[in-house]
């Protein structure tokens, strides 16, 4: 079996897992895995973050955001701009959001992108993750094509418990994250510290 077949199988895997989550359940994720990443050191340091704005079925991300407002970062959150492709943009608060494409929140039209170059931290979505930071997505490419656009940002992916698997199909468009936050523990692959 090819990449792509393996990656529909698992897709549709974890969508059905994904499936089981209430909103109760998404908003409690969200919670402890904030609590979990704001004692990391990796929080502390990084001044300017980048953070999808969680949707149905993920990790509820509003605590994460309003914690970072609250220590002073820069938080830049994912605009669409067209089919693939999307921008970081920063936000004072969740007054700058507003439906967008897929019915998401994102940025209000008129606030300027930052420049990919200066996002320290870059917390990231995921239909599931590997325990070796291999990312499975919706499969649109948009992560994959902005996150080379980022050469100094440590990509960290949110995911369940429940969605994590030892590995993922990956092919050589995929760009692994650098660790897995999950609402009880951080894996690094092989073991590897983050800063």
């Amino acid at each position: 079996m090819t990449i792509q077949p393996k990656k529909v199988d698992a897709r549709a895997h974890a969508r059905a897992l994904r499936a089981a989550f209430s909103p109760q359940a998404c908003a409690e994720l969200g919670t402890a895995m904030a609590r979990q990443l704001t004692a990391l050191p990796l929080w502390q340091q990084a001044d300017t973050l980048f953070c999808f704005v969680g949707a149905a079925g993920e990790p509820d991300t509003r605590p994460i955001l309003t914690a970072a407002w609250a220590a002073g970062k820069r938080v830049c959150v994912p605009r669409c701009t067209a089919p693939g492709q999307m921008e970081a943009v920063p936000i004072a608060g969740p007054g700058d959001l507003q439906p967008g494409l897929y019915g998401i929140p994102e940025p209000l039209p008129h606030l300027p992108a930052l420049h990919p170059e200066e996002i320290q931290l870059a917390l990231l979505p995921c239909l599931a993750a590997g325990a070796d930071g291999s990312r499975l997505g919706h499969g649109a490419g948009y992560y994959d094509r902005f996150l080379p656009r980022c050469p100094g940002a440590y990509r960290l992916l949110l995911c369940p418990e429940a969605l994590l698997q030892p590995t993922l199909p990956t092919d050589g468009h995929d760009i692994p994250a650098h660790a897995v936050l999950t609402e009880c523990r951080l894996l690094t692959p092989e073991g590897g510290n983050a800063p």
